[in-house]
C-alpha cells in the first residue's frame, strides 16, 4: 500500500497541480433526492468558487426506464430549473444532459445487476471526475432506484462517489460554516480524499475540517503535522482528533464523531476493492449508519 507524502511541501505541490476544472455527474431519476443532489452540487460549486471564476461541468446522468418513459419530462424540467437558477451565468457551470435508452428486458436485467454500472460507464465516456447519488434513508434502501445503488457504487466504482443524504438539506444556511470530518490513516487513499475536498469543496476561511486518526498501537506524535501545515497555509479552520479507544471500532467511532460534531460531510479514501485499507474496509458501515453525506475517493483517480 502506498504511503501519503510526509512533508507539507509535497502536499502543497500536489494540491496546486490538481486541475482547476472539475466534472461532476449527478444521477437523475425523477426522485426528490436526485434533484436535491443536483442542487447541492451547484450550490457547493457556486460557494467554493466565490471570487474565483472557473468553468466546471455538471452532467445529469439518466438511464431511461422504458416502462415510465420519463426522459423528456425530466430533461425539460431540468433545463427549466437550470435557467431559473441562472447557473451558467452565476457560477460558470456548464450543464449537460446525458441519457441511456434500454429496452424493457435489458433494463430489468441491468437493474438486477446494478444500474450504477451503467451510470459509471456513462461517466467514463464523458470523463466525469465524481458521481453524485442522492439517497433516502440511512443506506439508500428506500424510495428511488438510484438510491438503492449506493452500496454497489461505493464498493466497486473506480470513480469517486458523493452520496447525498437528506439530513444535509436540513442543515445550516450556506452563509454558515460547513463541517467536514476527514478520516486519515497515512495512506495514499485517505490523503487523496483530503486533497479532493480541499481543492473543490472546502471554502477557506469559512468551513471547518476535522481530521480523524485512530491507532491503538502507537501514539500520533508528528502524524498530523503535514496535514495541519497544509490547512494553515490554506487558512482553513481545523482540528485534529486522535483516538486510542479500544471499545468502539474505527467505523463506529467515525459515525459517532461526525454526529457529535454535527458534520455535514464524512470524507473517506479507499482502494477500488473492499478490503485493502483500514478506512477502505469500513465504508459500508459508515454509509449505512451515518446521517452525514459521504464522499468516497479512490486513490487511483487523482
Amino acid at each position: 500500500m502506498s504511503v501519503a507524502p510526509q512533508k507539507f511541501e509535497e502536499m502543497q505541490e500536489e494540491l496546486q497541480a490538481m486541475a482547476t476544472k472539475f466534472n461532476f455527474g449527478v444521477a437523475i431519476d425523477g426522485s426528490y433526492m436526485s434533484q436535491q443532489a443536483l442542487d447541492l452540487v451547484c450550490k457547493l460549486i457556486n460557494e467554493s468558487n466565490a471570487g474565483r471564476p472557473k468553468l466546471h461541468k455538471v452532467h445529469c446522468l439518466h438511464v431511461e426506464n422504458p416502462e415510465k418513459q420519463e426522459a423528456l419530462s425530466l430533461q425539460s424540467a431540468h433545463f427549466k430549473h437550470s435557467a431559473t437558477l441562472r447557473i451558467e451565468r452565476e457560477t460558470h457551470i456548464e450543464m449537460k444532459w446525458v441519457q441511456k435508452h434500454l429496452d424493457v428486458l435489458k433494463f430489468k436485467a441491468e437493474t438486477s445487476a446494478g444500474i450504477f454500472s451503467l451510470l459509471e460507464g456513462m461517466a467514463k465516456d464523458n470523463r466525469i471526475d465524481c458521481i453524485v447519488v442522492g439517497t433516502f434513508g440511512l443506506n439508500g434502501e428506500k424510495k428511488d432506484w438510484i438510491g438503492r445503488t449506493s452500496s454497489f457504487s461505493m464498493a466497486n466504482s473506480a470513480i469517486p462517489v458523493f452520496i447525498v443524504k437528506p439530513t444535509f438539506l436540513q442543515s445550516q444556511t450556506s452563509g454558515n460554516p460547513r463541517k467536514f470530518l476527514i478520516a486519515v490513516e497515512g495512506k495514499t487513499a485517505s490523503y487523496k480524499a483530503m486533497l479532493f475536498v480541499l481543492r473543490y469543496l472546502v471554502r477557506p476561511g469559512k468551513d471547518v475540517v476535522h481530521l480523524f486518526y485512530k491507532n491503538t498501537a502507537k501514539d500520533a506524535e508528528g502524524f498530523f503535522d503535514p496535514y495541519i501545515a497544509l490547512l494553515d497555509d490554506m487558512k482553513v479552520q481545523h482540528d485534529a482528533i486522535f483516538s486510542e479507544d479500544r471499545e468502539l471500532n474505527v467505523a463506529a467511532e467515525i459515525v459517532k464523531k461526525a454526529s457529535d460534531l454535527e458534520c455535514e460531510f464524512i470524507v473517506l479514501g479507499k482502494k477500488r476493492t473492499r478490503s485493502r485499507t483500514m478506512i477502505g474496509s469500513i465504508t459500508d458501515y459508515v454509509t449505512a449508519r451515518s446521517k452525514s453525506s459521504i464522499i468516497i475517493c479512490k486513490d487511483s483517480r487523482f
